[in-house]
């Protein structure tokens, strides 16, 4: 049994090292990909945006007078409504266009090229890291499979 032990713990070292990898990539992958923290809150308060206003235009539709405004003129209000979704969409629109505009011009492409070899550079040692293990995890069963 001690033998078994042994073969069990050597490859339960090598998989703790190969989750250590992982999530260094996972970690440095989140680093690259990124914006810095003023970018990021202003993505944060668009993607909110996106979600409160909609449901504010939906709520103001559903309000008793608008409801009557259907019912007397259906046509009227359903225009009005449709210009009032089709301005927030453009109004979104332009919203997300300025930020992806500000993001993009944030970085130089020297910049997003060392982002980028980082990112590639990471993804290389978990692949290397992934092939040693499984190597050394084979290693390991084959010894104990000759015992």
């Amino acid at each position: 049994m001690v033998g078994t032990k042994n073969y069990y713990d050597n490859i339960a070292a090598n998989q703790s090292k190969l989750m250590t990898a992982i999530t260094s990539c996972a970690n440095q992958a989140a680093e690259v990909m990124t914006p810095d923290k003023e970018l990021a809150e202003k993505g944060a308060a668009l993607a909110n945006e996106f979600l409160a206003r909609p449901l504010e235009l939906a709520d103001e539709m559903s309000k008793r007078e608008n409801l009557e405004k259907f019912q007397n003129d259906f046509w009227s209000a359903y225009t009005e409504q449709v210009g009032k979704s089709v301005q927030l969409s453009a109004e979104l629109y332009q919203k997300s266009f300025n930020l992806a505009q500000e993001m993009w011009g944030k970085y130089s492409v020297p910049q997003q090229q060392e982002r980028m070899r980082k990112l590639g550079e990471s993804m290389q040692h978990i692949a290397k890291t992934y092939t040693e293990t499984f190597e050394a995890n084979a290693k390991i069963a084959q010894e104990y499979m000759t015992v």
